[in-house]
């Protein structure tokens, strides 16, 4: 896997290093392999590259020179003079932490790597994920589980409170409690983030898994002690074994049955469930919801995954019950682009919606308007223009009270 010290040296010289200063770090300072930067931190490499550059000690002096045995040099001429080092600019040494860091990252990610991975097109292309975990906190733990009756939506809490939680390495800690123990044999454009990259793919054969399951085993404890969940998990409390706590709880509680509960749930909410119009208790916008919720109930089905696009739609549609938007209907099941994209349909239909209701305000306005300029003032009653004629509209003059 690894390249041998005359590789390295070549890498080293890629990312800035001079050639003799390249030499002293795979000779002399015994850094002759690509694995060797895999636990040389920041302050390592700093240190390395302050020794490079001042070494200390004698050397022997280059220009002491004799012409032939007994000679006598010329004075002011030592054999042996300080040891003057090798230029190291900064950019090699901001180079090589990013090189290290690189080889981590195909580490943790169970990739391989050689030195001539060790480029700078390669090291450049992942400082922004280094920034962001320099820069990264752990959040706060989730709340401790209340009611039992919740108990499904709190593993879904722990289970994305793992994946902003970063293990010993960096990655999200939400690696220990994936499906799959064993690491995929995939390509590495496979995964959309990088997070997703890890989350599935750090080994659990490290050194610092123990840890790491450790450290989701407090974090589930903490939510779950002290209540009816914890009876299920007590066993793991003297082995700190978090993976096994956690798939505990899932399979319990999310196991098969309860699995087939939640889907067809989810299921006849769609199903069961009409849009008729505008109301005041039950808008469009709570009709979206009832079917969102379903698709995240069903999407987090242990082993089920989410639903396909074009059911999405068809029972979207299927519970609008309201002849205002069969243009929109139509619209939909016409085009490719929409019948198979939930939120693009709900976009569209929304449209309807809006102008329906602009429409509806426009023509009520209309109607109000119309009213107060003629009705009212045929009867010279009400309208602002004559107060005065209150007296013949509503019987208050003084003829009405004479004889």
């Amino acid at each position: 896997m690894a390249g041998n010290a005359a590789e390295l040296r070549n890498a080293l010289q890629a990312i800035g290093f001079t050639v003799d200063a390249a030499t002293i770090i795979t000779t002399e300072q015994s850094i002759d392999s690509v694995e060797m930067l895999i636990d040389t931190d920041d302050t390592e490499v700093d240190n390395l590259c302050v020794t490079v550059r001042r070494p200390g000690g004698n050397m022997a002096n280059p220009n002491y020179t004799l012409a032939a045995p007994g000679d006598v040099q010329a004075p002011g001429v030592p054999a042996m003079i300080r040891d003057p080092g090798c230029k190291v600019s900064n950019r090699a040494v901001k180079n090589l932490k990013l090189a290290c860091y690189y080889v981590r990252h195909q580490v943790r990610t169970s990739r391989t790597y050689t030195a001539a991975d060790i480029t700078a097109v390669h090291i450049k292309e992942i400082i922004p994920l280094r920034d962001q975990e320099d820069a990264h906190t752990d959040p706060d733990d989730p709340p401790k589980l209340e009611k039992m009756a919740k108990i499904r939506e709190c593993l879904e809490n722990i289970e994305h409170h793992l994946q902003n939680c970063l293990a010993v390495t960096k990655v999200p800690l939400a690696y220990v409690i994936r499906d799959n123990v064993a690491v995929p044999a995939d390509p590495d454009n496979q995964y959309s983030t990088k997070a997703e990259e890890m989350t599935n793919r750090a080994p659990h054969t490290s050194n610092t898994y123990s840890a790491d399951n450790a450290k989701v085993w407090g974090i589930v404890r903490a939510v779950m002690y002290d209540t009816d969940a914890y009876a299920w998990i007590k066993n793991c409390s003297r082995s700190k074994d978090g993976r096994k706590a956690f798939l505990a709880l899932q399979t319990h509680y999310m196991g098969v049955a309860k699995s087939d509960n939640i889907l067809t749930a989810a299921e006849n909410a769609m199903d069961t469930t009409y849009y008729t119009g505008e109301k005041h208790r039950f808008t469009f916008e709570n009709f979206v919801t009832v079917h969102r919720k379903a698709h995240n109930d069903i999407q987090g089905i242990p082993g089920h995954g989410d639903i396909d696009g074009r059911t999405k739609v068809r029972k979207l549609l299927a519970g609008i019950r309201t002849t205002k938007l069969d243009a929109a209907i139509a619209t939909i099941r016409t085009r490719d682009d929409l019948r198979s994209d939930f939120d693009k349909s709900v976009d569209l239909l929304k449209t309807f919606i809006t102008e329906d209701k602009s429409a509806s305000s426009y023509k009520i306005g209309s109607m109000n308007s119309g009213g107060r300029g003629g009705g009212r003032s045929q009867h010279g009653g009400r309208g602002r223009g004559g107060r005065g004629g209150r007296d013949s509209g509503r019987g208050r003059s003084g003829g009405c009270h004479g004889g």
